[in-house]
């Protein structure tokens, strides 16, 4: 973009006044006044100029994107921006996983989305954080223009828990004895009832701590 035509030094009209009128302290102001008005003026056609050019357009970017048919994308830079309406001017866009992953970082919020290959079942995973998407809606709007007619595209949405996590257990050892009853004796009932073996194994100590006695 060229704009010598136009001043390019900051608006300073005192300077073609002889310089006793600046003594005076209301033309001192009204020049002061006039000139900050000049240099408003003057910025702001440059950057009117400005979105004239793609290469030099900011806040009109929204309008080349409307113009070439794109989705008003907001949330990228000045500089993603232009290359999009460039690329969709000269209709010569090579859609890799490297550019469709940094398509989907477009509208990620700290650029940690992911992308996953599927290509035998002809779709990719589009792994976002959660919390951290833009703007959704644009976001579809872009890989519906960009992703090839063939493939298609599933979001999954991934959290991320900063803690720790503490995973524990507790091993015991223990042996298990069977003491059978003792059946050897001959126990003899008189009556209908069977004789059955039974009995009770128990281990103790036996302490025996006298009175203490005082005389």
């Amino acid at each position: 973009m060229d704009n010598s035509w136009m001043r390019q030094n900051e608006v300073d009209i005192s300077r073609y006044l002889p310089k006793f009128l600046l003594k005076d302290k209301r033309i001192s102001c009204v020049l002061a006044a006039d000139s900050a008005e000049h240099e408003l003026q003057r910025l702001s056609l440059q950057d009117l100029q400005a979105q004239f050019y793609l290469s030099t357009a900011t806040w009109g970017l929204s309008l080349w994107e409307e113009f070439v048919g794109l989705p008003i994308d907001t949330a990228s830079d000045y500089k993603t921006r232009r290359v999009a309406v460039f690329n969709k001017m000269n209709g010569n866009v090579i859609v890799t996983p490297e550019f469709l992953r940094q398509l989907i970082n477009r509208y990620v919020a700290d650029k940690t989305g992911q992308l996953v290959e599927h290509n035998e079942q002809y779709y990719f995973d589009v792994v976002l954080p959660d919390g951290k998407v833009l703007s959704f809606d644009d976001l579809e709007a872009a890989l519906q223009l960009y992703t090839p007619a063939h493939l298609g595209w599933k979001y999954i949405a991934q959290t991320s828990v900063d803690g720790d996590f503490y995973i524990g257990g507790l091993v015991s050892q223990a042996k298990e004895i069977t003491i059978p009853a003792d059946t050897v004796v001959d126990i003899t009932i008189a009556g209908p009832a069977e004789p059955i073996p039974a009995g009770l194994v128990s281990m103790g100590n036996e302490i025996y701590i006298p009175a203490d006695l005082f005389n």
